[in-house]
């Protein structure tokens, strides 16, 4: 039987302008909360496999779960301000700031949404150990064609998916990234080649992390993730074998584990204070 979930929608309001869409589900009362941030050209349904499995922990009201679509992506809008990583990461901590301004937070963030949270972690080191209590890393094309067509879904998954990945992941997750518009693709290209933000990670140092990449990951391959660990030595690497960059789809059981862990370790943190 399927979890009965309480969901609403809610747009968080960015100082620059920017209307971030969000989806809340569960209740307000909840003991921690979990936000989810999407990778480049995806949206918040890159999630929703994370989020079925969550659904009877949300539903006993063991958590409360945020997703959102980051500036630029899904139902969210632009803003004024110039397109940077740094600026994603100030988004996420108004998200946190509007939708879970009480209690902890565990974070989860895929590909460019796990650089968000180290742009957080960097502007906002204080958040760290008080307020969120956790973090899970979770390590994209455009084509003329429409996303149902042989040729779309075999670049699609030559590039982004494991050997282990079937078609119905492949299909879908092409379907969203073809939602997303030319200019979200083009306009973050730059700002996440010039992102590095391994030297201003402190503040990261002080929660469990776990980080994830596939073994098949053309995108973000092993060694940038072996370069965080490095960074992190307390953080829990996992190479994951015949998966490729679409960890939230292609092993959503392993991913929605590791923020199980997460929360775990976050409510105990909270009985033994």
């Amino acid at each position: 039987m399927t979890a009965t979930v309480w969901r609403r929608v809610a747009a968080v309001r960015t100082p620059d302008g920017a209307e971030l869409h969000a989806t809340i589900d569960g209740s307000d009362d909840a003991p921690v909360t979990v936000v989810l941030a999407h990778g480049w050209t995806l949206a918040q349904a890159a999630w929703d496999d994370v989020a079925d499995l969550l659904a009877p922990r949300i539903a006993d009201g063991d958590l409360r779960l945020v997703r959102y679509d980051q500036r630029g992506h899904g139902r969210s809008t632009w803003g004024d301000s110039e397109i940077s990583v740094d600026q994603l990461g100030d988004d996420l901590a108004a998200v946190i700031d509007q939708l879970a301004p009480h209690g902890p937070v565990v974070l989860g963030g895929h590909s460019m949404g796990g650089m968000t949270i180290m742009c957080l972690a960097a502007s906002r080191p204080e958040l760290f150990g008080d307020r969120v209590a956790g973090a899970g890393v979770f390590e994209r094309l455009r084509n003329l064609l429409p996303p149902d067509h042989p040729r779309h879904q075999k670049m699609v998954r030559g590039l982004l998916y494991g050997a282990d990945a079937t078609d119905e992941m492949v299909l879908t997750g092409a379907r969203i990234m073809h939602a997303s518009t030319l200019r979200s693709f083009i306009a973050f290209m730059p700002a996440l080649g010039d992102h590095d933000k391994r030297e201003e990670l402190t503040a990261l140092t002080r929660v469990p992390v776990e980080i994830f990449v596939g073994d098949g990951d053309k995108l973000t391959p092993r060694r940038h993730s072996r370069q965080l660990a490095e960074a992190l030595p307390e953080a829990q690497l996992h190479e994951v074998e015949r998966t490729g960059h679409m960890l939230t789809q292609e092993r959503p059981r392993l991913v929605t584990d590791a923020v199980e862990r997460l929360l775990a370790a976050a409510t105990a943190d909270r009985a033994a204070a």
